[in-house]
This record gives C-alpha cells, structure tokens and sequence, in this order.
C-alpha cells in the first residue's frame, strides 16, 4: 500500500506502508504503520486517539532496519494487548 499526501502547489511525497496494524476498545483506537519513506528509511508512525472526542496523537521514530523496526512494531502489539483498556486487535485486510 503506498500513503500519499500533496497540495496543487506541491509535488506528491509517496511513502510504501509494509505493515499495518489497528486495535480498538470501546472508546479508544491506535494504530501502527510500519513504513518505507521517500528517502528509503525505514519508521514507525504510531497514531491514536478517542472515538468519542477530538483528542489525539502521533510519535514516528525511525530505525536502522527493516528487522529493528518489525520487532519494535510486535512489542507494540503486546503492549495494546496487555492494556486494562480491552483494545482487541482489529484485521487490515
């Protein structure tokens, strides 16, 4: 899957996602793409927020593999799962 975002002024910035994740509880949702930018590195962008309110967030941290960056994303997937929240992993396809 490819993510792009542009303006008419602009050109268009195309980043590939190689993995998606999602989990949701009753009232909160987070997300997880594992993704190779335009400049070949490889990041996490991690996005949540409230189902029911406007609150939200995003945190990208960069690695130096491909390898690093998947085992970082199944520790996140632990995490979401371990949470008092209920969060139940949602399918992508």
């Amino acid at each position: 899957a490819q993510m792009s975002e542009s303006t008419d002024d602009e050109p268009e910035i195309t980043a590939m996602v190689l993995e998606a994740r999602r989990w949701e509880s009753d009232k909160r949702w987070y997300q997880a793409l594992l993704i190779r930018d335009l400049f070949g590195q490889i990041t996490v962008l991690r996005t949540w927020g409230g189902k029911q309110n406007q609150k939200h967030g995003q945190k990208t941290r960069v690695f130096a593999s491909e390898a690093e960056a998947r085992r970082y994303l199944k520790q996140t997937a632990q995490r979401r799962l371990a949470r008092p929240a209920g969060y139940q992993e949602i399918d992508n396809d």
